[in-house]
């Protein structure tokens, strides 16, 4: 049998060894004053708790002891934290004074243990009052009973774990991702501001939250929208300055400004504390956003009391401002690229004389605008997804164009593009345009604009055979200048008659050539060929002079061939003809008459003179009568016959009609 002198010496003496282990806890149970406690002296220490005592003391777990009637508290060192700022002085001292705030939480829970009920909780959550003002705080602990030297139980030993921290950072969590899930969806910036205010107002029972968004002149916010629970909405636009001198300082360098109790503070002036009144703002907290060094907005909570804001509301109400104001960036950036691509696209449908597509680096279409459309023929949703061989000739595919292009884009930059393009009914166009990459390269994508260039494509081609066309004529005209005058002043006339003679045939040409240019020098008729020819003589000889024939095109060089020829058998009708007397008279007709065979139609023209001078054939060809050969076989491709009849001259030639029809310039 046991000497219980001797059990409870052997207990001080290993007490007296923990003292001197170096630890705060030893510190106070060697300076306490026990002389008043309950427990007594250390030294007189049943060995039970003495036992328990050195295992709290030997534990880096946080413990304490809660011993006898009292219910006395020891604990270790990691269990000072937990009593704030109650440590040191809860030492030694009864349980329910010094946790008077949460004894309706544990109070039942220690007695149990008294009685000799272990208990275990991962967490409970109690209100305490250990630095001076309400705050949450979790717990996982235990209680176990411990028997003192009698057998009975004597005391209990609690190890416990605050988890405050870590079940408030598990709340912050999923607040932000609710809040997260709550404005996902949402695309208003203005949506998403208030559901955003309106989880943060709910959560923390705040009676006011919202955003304020500096208005850029350096004195003032503007509030559109705000949570309101018990107290008016206050949009509009106020000064900084109204709620106190060091708050715009303060919003400027990045602070969060917390104003736990305005009535109280003493940075703030009368007048400051009215316009706060006014509002019913007794605690704020405000965040301030900064963006690239600049204030963009101020992201605001507001109590109707006063309220000391915790750390960890703090922390909250910080992430919200960024992740909230985040997704309002965002929201804005999206609407503003919806706003920026509806009018791009209004603007690319109302370009529709552009066919504007953008391509996927497989050449696959991803846009395709009204101009596209109607240059095509196939419609977006034909055309999207297809790849881009459908903006090519079946020619231009089979040699590899559209993968020409594409590689040309990438290597250079840029790709010209002027090709004939087959619309979707099979007709073709020349299309014009370029091909380039996207401004942003990292897309992928490229751009392909082309215009309808097919009538620009046929006048340029027509410019370039007129400018042929021109440089032909000229030479001609050159050369039957050269060759009339050369002929006119061979002919042994007077100097002055030669040069009548040339102003005469120059005027005739001229004259043609007028005509030829009302018609583009596309064409002329033929009898206004000939009444211009024939003008100055009938000015001279009026009815003597007949035209009979029907009106039809010929090419310019036949029309100016008709024009030459018909000059010279007017100029000899005037000089030895019909026309050299009163009575002489001129018939000059023509007519289309049926071919046989595969010549075709045949033209026949037919200058008769009668009433003149006697004729006779002449004793040399002149000028005149080589040119009207030349003219109707070289031009015409026809033959000629002059009948030097003693009644008058008949001249006659037939040609086929389509070689007067027929231009052979070139």
């Amino acid at each position: 049998m046991s000497d219980p002198q001797s059990e409870h010496e052997e207990g001080a003496d290993h007490l007296a060894g923990l003292l001197l282990a170096g630890s705060e806890a030893s510190a106070l149970i060697h300076a306490h004053d026990w002389s008043a406690s309950p427990l007594g002296s250390p030294a007189r220490w049943p060995r039970a708790l003495t036992t328990v005592v050195g295992l709290m003391l030997g534990s880096r777990q946080p413990m304490f002891v809660a011993w006898g009637p009292s219910r006395t508290i020891l604990y270790n060192d990691g269990y000072a934290p937990m009593c704030g700022k109650r440590h040191p002085k809860a030492f030694g001292q009864p349980f329910a004074e010094v946790w008077a705030e949460i004894m309706d939480d544990v109070g039942p829970i220690l007695e149990r243990a008294f009685a000799g009920e272990s208990t275990h909780r991962d967490d409970i959550a109690l209100t305490m009052e250990r630095n001076g003002f309400p705050e949450e705080t979790h717990f996982a602990f235990s209680y176990t009973p411990v028997r003192g030297d009698d057998g009975r139980v004597a005391g209990m030993l609690c190890a416990c774990s605050e988890t405050t921290e870590r079940v408030k950072a598990d709340r912050r969590q999923a607040f932000l991702l609710k809040l997260s899930d709550a404005v996902r969806q949402l695309a208003d910036p203005e949506e998403i501001k208030h559901a955003a205010a309106g989880l943060v107002g709910a959560h923390l029972g705040a009676n006011r939250v919202g955003y304020a968004e500096d208005a850029g002149d350096g004195e003032t916010v503007v509030v559109t929208r705000t949570y309101a629970e018990g107290v008016p909405d206050v949009a509009g636009r106020f000064r900084y300055r109204d709620f106190g001198p060091d708050l715009l300082p303060g919003f400027q360098a990045g602070k969060t400004v917390v104003r736990n109790d305005v009535a109280a503070d003493p940075a703030l002036t009368a007048a400051d504390k009215a316009a706060h009144a006014a509002l019913q703002i007794a605690a704020r907290l405000d965040v301030p956003l900064l963006k690239a060094g600049r204030l963009t907005a101020v992201f605001f909570t507001h109590f109707d009391k006063p309220h000391a804001f915790t750390p960890e509301e703090v922390a909250l109400l910080e992430a919200v401002a960024e992740r909230t104001w985040s997704s309002v960036a965002r929201a804005r950036a999206e609407t503003a690229l919806r706003d920026s691509e509806a009018r791009l696209r209004h603007i690319l449908d109302s370009a529709t004389e552009y066919a504007i597509v953008t391509l996927a680096s497989d050449r696959s279409i991803v846009s395709w605008n009204s101009g596209a459309e109607r240059l095509l023929g196939y419609t977006e949703a034909e055309a999207l997804g297809r790849p881009a061989d459908i903006l090519f000739t079946e020619a231009d595919c089979a040699a590899g164009a559209p993968e020409a292009e594409m590689r040309t884009v990438r290597e250079e930059g840029r790709a010209l593009d002027e090709r004939w393009r087959q619309r979707k009914d099979g007709s073709r166009f020349w299309g014009s345009g370029v091909m380039l990459p996207m401004e942003n390269e990292s897309s992928g994508l490229f751009l392909k604009i082309f215009r309808d260039r097919t009538e620009e494509r046929q006048a340029e081609e027509h410019r370039r055979l007129l400018v042929l066309e021109l440089n032909h004529r000229v030479k001609n005209t050159l050369a039957t200048v050269q060759a009339m005058a050369t002929q006119t002043f061979r002919e042994g006339e007077t100097l002055a008659e030669a040069k009548s003679s040339f102003w005469l045939r120059l005027r005739a040409l001229s004259d043609a050539h007028d005509v030829l240019t009302s018609e583009s020098w596309a064409r002329a008729d033929f009898r206004q060929i000939v009444e211009t020819a024939l003008a100055p003589f009938v000015t001279a000889a009026g009815a003597r002079i007949r035209v009979e024939g029907p009106s039809f095109f010929v090419t310019p060089r036949a029309a100016l061939a008709a024009a030459m020829t018909v000059h010279e058998l007017a100029t000899n009708a005037t000089k030895f003809g019909a026309l050299s007397g009163e009575a002489g008279r001129i018939v000059a007709s023509w007519a289309i008459e049926p071919g046989e065979g595969a010549g075709g139609d045949r033209f026949r023209f037919t200058w008769t003179e009668r009433g003149g001078p006697h004729v006779a054939p002449p004793t040399r060809k002149g000028f005149g009568s080589q040119l009207i050969e030349r003219s109707v076989a070289g031009e015409f491709g026809g033959a000629a016959r002059i009948d030097y009849a003693p009644e008058g001259l008949v001249c006659e030639f037939d040609a086929p009609l389509a070689r007067l029809r027929q231009d052979q310039a070139g």
